[in-house]
């Protein structure tokens, strides 16, 4: 898995292109004759959300964003933490275990964007 990737992002644009070979990953396994376990897929997806989280943070308070010129800061920053939560958003989507096909009511759906990291990350966006 490219986790290592996003682990080492140090730019916004970076944090999204590890975004899409994770989930590219992610999807590839999905489609792989074994089936993954749909409780291990949350606890994936859970974890991988934690650790966007934080590299998100990571890199935008890296940055010196209270002394950038507005304009600055909505070419740079804004434009690029829209991209990130939009690319998030969507591949989110794709792989959404609730829309596989297969419904397993004894399972617990986790919806990734109420999880409270995930929250305070679209609370900044």
């Amino acid at each position: 898995m490219p986790i290592n990737l996003l682990l080492q992002a140090t730019d916004l644009p970076m944090v999204n292109a590890a975004l899409l070979k994770i989930f590219e990953q992610i999807r590839a396994m999905r489609n792989q004759e074994q089936n993954y376990p749909r409780a291990r897929q949350m606890q994936l997806l859970e974890a991988l959300c934690r650790d966007f989280t934080n590299q998100v943070l990571k890199v935008v308070g890296a940055q010196p964003v209270m002394e950038m010129d507005d304009p600055d800061f909505m070419r740079e920053v804004s434009k690029n933490v829209n991209l990130v939560f939009e690319t998030w958003k969507n591949e989110i989507k794709k792989i959404d275990p609730e829309r596989s096909g297969v419904k397993h009511r004894a399972q617990q759906h986790v919806d990734i964007e109420k999880n409270p990291i995930f929250r305070r990350l679209t609370v900044i966006n």
